[in-house]
């Protein structure tokens, strides 16, 4: 699965546990698999399945799905992890809600510009940085690491005017978000290989540096050490082969691919120690994974690496001959080198735990709608009479109430929903969806069993 496909998993995971009813919007071709049963799966064909054109056509599928109508589904916010669907989503639920749209949240997003150097300026990238900078004011995004909320605010004093530059600032979290640590738990080993190996998993793109991280590999073991090295390649790798090719190291290196997440995982727990060349500006996972399942990582120094690293963390390098010096030092010193291994596993879990992270993240989405709903219900007209009559329409379906019924319900109380009678003060439409949002009584809670909602009383069992 996708990287970011296993980020919503996991989110989706905690959000059920949380008692959140999930809805997943992904085209037909998107393989899932494993998904907890009670996330509610919806394919929608794209007309193409690419980063910027499925960013470009998400007004589609939520236009089936979000709409003004009794049949729309009943959401509270959109989570993405795309940058450009965050922003045209927001675009989307505002035109049709006005100031009642559900929020869109963007999570481990970020444009082009996030991880260069200097502000990129090129003519094929303003549209993508500028989209970007505006969609990550006007939602509430989530940034891995106070490095990438900087370069986020930087991108947003080149791009916007004062007030937005301010919602901006506002609306830019940093949360850490690493290994799903509860996965890993179940499909680890805690056996190593008998003999040393070395492990590199993942996508092989100049920007990871795995090209750097077999050229050592493969000298280690032309040097005189006995060792096994494994790759658990991402897609085609051609990048990969041609290194191979070139380097000679096709005889020593085992290239596996077509692994899934639980299997890369459990080979990777096997091995005994990597190297990882990318910046940690960025908070990759794959590293902390690593960690986590017992590896030595030794690092390449950017400049920002111990601060995302255990306190004191020693296998840090800045030249070629200093990070094969440390590699032949580990192998030679194994067992010393991999004492503190339960420390740094530990400081992971605690620190870096992607569904920690989720679980904090949730619990200020729940807050903000909290307070979004009690402002919301002091500004809308005869709110209490809504609030009544949606209670007594529940009252009189009792438990398992289906929300197509209680609008009946209303209906039959002479509230035309449709005739436009429950406005906001300022004129905006009550719509179906803002019922269930805002006019749920306290001591009634949505099963999250359905696609769409089956009402029953808190605490009573659906048996």
């Amino acid at each position: 699965e996708d990287s970011s496909l296993l980020l919503l998993k996991c989110f989706a995971e905690v959000a059920v546990k949380r008692g959140w009813g999930v809805h997943l919007v992904v085209p037909p071709e998107i393989p899932l698999f494993d998904w907890n049963e009670k996330v509610h799966v919806h394919r929608v064909s794209y007309p193409c399945w690419t980063r910027q054109i499925a960013a470009l056509n998400i007004c589609q599928p939520l236009s089936q799905l979000v709409h003004t109508g009794f049949d729309s589904l009943c959401i509270n916010g959109i989570v993405t992890t795309d940058s450009l669907a965050a922003y045209l989503a927001h675009l989307y639920l505002q035109g049709q809600f006005f100031e009642t749209a559900p929020r869109v949240y963007t999570t481990v997003a970020s444009s082009k510009y996030m991880g260069s150097d200097e502000l990129v300026s090129k003519g094929d990238m303003v549209a993508e940085n500028a989209s970007y900078a505006v969609g990550c004011a006007m939602t509430k995004n989530y940034q891995p690491t106070e490095f990438m909320r900087s370069r986020l605010l930087d991108l947003g004093r080149a791009y916007l005017g004062p007030h937005l530059f301010e919602r901006l600032e506002q609306n830019t979290v940093v949360s850490m978000i690493g290994p799903w640590c509860s996965r890993l738990d179940k499909v680890k080993s805690e056996v190593k290989r008998p003999k040393f190996s070395l492990y590199y998993g993942g996508r092989f793109t100049a920007s990871k540096g795995g090209e750097n991280v077999v050229k050592q590999y493969i000298r280690f073991v032309e040097g005189g050490r006995e060792a096994d090295i494994l790759i658990s390649a991402v897609g085609n790798a051609e990048r990969l082969r041609r290194v191979l090719k070139r380097e000679g190291g096709s005889d020593v290196v085992q290239v596996l691919s077509k692994l899934s997440a639980d299997e890369a995982w459990k080979l990777m727990s096997e091995c005994h120690a990597s190297m990882f060349y990318q910046s940690l500006k960025i908070l990759p996972s794959s590293p902390y994974e690593q960690m986590y399942c017992g590896l030595v990582v030794l690092f390449k120094d950017h400049g920002y690496e111990k601060e995302l690293l255990p306190p004191d963390y020693p296998y840090v390098f800045k030249t070629e001959l200093e990070g094969a010096t440390m590699l032949r030092w580990v192998y030679d010193n194994y067992e010393k080198a991999s004492e503190q291994v339960p420390e740094w596993r530990e400081w992971v879990r605690n620190t870096l735990d992607r569904e920690l992270a989720y679980n904090r993240m949730l619990e200020e989405i729940e807050l903000e709608i909290r307070e979004w709903r009690s402002a919301e219900l002091k500004r809308i007209k005869h709110a209490e009479v809504t609030l009544k009559q949606v209670e007594n329409a529940l009252f009189a379906l009792g438990d398992g109430a289906k929300w197509g019924d209680v609008l009946k319900g209303m209906k039959s109380q002479n509230v035309s929903l449709l005739n436009r009678q429950h406005v906001y003060m300022q004129g905006k439409v009550l719509l179906p969806v803002d019922i269930y949002r805002l006019f749920v009584p306290d001591g009634w809670e949505d099963t999250n069993e359905e696609v769409m909602p089956v009402l029953r009383r808190v605490n009573v069992s659906s048996d």
